[in-house]
């Protein structure tokens, strides 16, 4: 069914998920039914549905028995340094994505002042708005300055963006809002999130790095965007994966530790970011989680 919000997921007097409570297109509120509950609501929407199923026998929230729901939350931390050439590029050309990318410095190196690392992806640099939007070094031009920087930055620039892996840390974490509600007078999710020292230390790292790369490569200039305000499009890890029902929420299949028949199957569940785009690790996941429900489906 397409066009509804769930409101509430449901338990039965066993404590096993049997369904919930969703809101159809006319508003209406209904009930569906369901042996086995799957939830794939993003790391913001699983947790905050979760959150906000609470009862008598979960004030805190389903399935939170160990106050790990909302927690953890991991952004992907981002830098970016452009450069730029003489010689036309064709650089305005292409889809906004990585078109190379490398992960030489993607693994914990004993000689950094950090743990993990990033991948780097080249990206093309984008037409002219791009160009006239883009704030490199906190600095925004206007005026003559603008046009200035679009002459140099369209077609004979390249960029690299070093996307971190953000470790887990409780402090980063979800929340209900008490006073931003929705319209089923539920709290809307509140993001507390700080950039830990680790990463910035680990982002510092690659810019240099990017900074070195993109002159070796015969850029007359380079110029730097830190922590770019887009970042954040993959939150992760508010409902984490683990053995411990204590300091996690799911098991390694996914499933609940407090109700073993509601699986959770996007990217709430990692335990750490890695520092690679997460669509295809969700889709394996999902599929592994599957898999394994169809092959023991008489357990569930």
């Amino acid at each position: 069914m397409t066009g509804v919000r769930v409101s509430r997921l449901l338990v039965d007097k066993k404590g096993r998920a049997n369904g919930a409570l969703f809101v159809d297109t006319e508003g209406r509120t209904r009930r569906i039914k369901a042996d086995v509950v799957i939830m794939a609501a993003h790391a913001i929407g699983t947790a905050r549905l979760l959150l906000k199923s609470t009862s008598h026998a979960w004030p805190d929230g389903l399935a939170n028995s160990s106050g790990q729901i909302g927690r953890n939350l991991m952004m992907h931390p981002l830098s970016r340094m452009v450069g730029f050439f003489d010689e036309p590029m064709c650089s305005w050309q292409g889809h906004w994505g990585q078109s190379i990318y490398s992960l030489e410095f993607a693994e914990t190196r004993a000689d950094n002042d950090f743990v993990r690392g990033s991948k780097w992806n080249l990206s093309p640099t984008g037409g002219p708005l791009t160009a006239a939007l883009y704030p490199l070094d906190s600095v925004q031009p206007i005026g003559k300055n603008l046009h200035e920087r679009v002459d140099k930055w369209l077609g004979r620039s390249a960029l690299w963006g070093m996307t971190g892996e953000d470790l887990p840390h409780p402090d980063n974490h979800l929340t209900l809002d008490k006073d931003q509600l929705d319209a089923d007078g539920d709290g809307l999710p509140r993001l507390a999130y700080k950039t830990t020292e680790n990463s910035k230390r680990m982002l510092e790292f690659m810019s240099k790095r990017a900074r070195e790369s993109l002159l070796e490569a015969g850029a007359y200039e380079v110029a730097k965007q830190t922590l770019a305000p887009e970042a954040g499009w993959h939150a992760l890890g508010t409902c984490r994966m683990g053995d411990d029902p204590l300091n996690s929420v799911v098991d390694r299949w996914n499933c609940c530790h407090d109700i073993p028949n509601l699986l959770i199957v996007d990217g709430s569940v990692f335990p750490t970011s890695s520092c690679v785009n997460p669509a295809a690790t969700i889709a394996a996941v999902a599929a592994r989680a599957a898999n394994h429900l169809i092959s023991h489906r008489q357990e569930y």
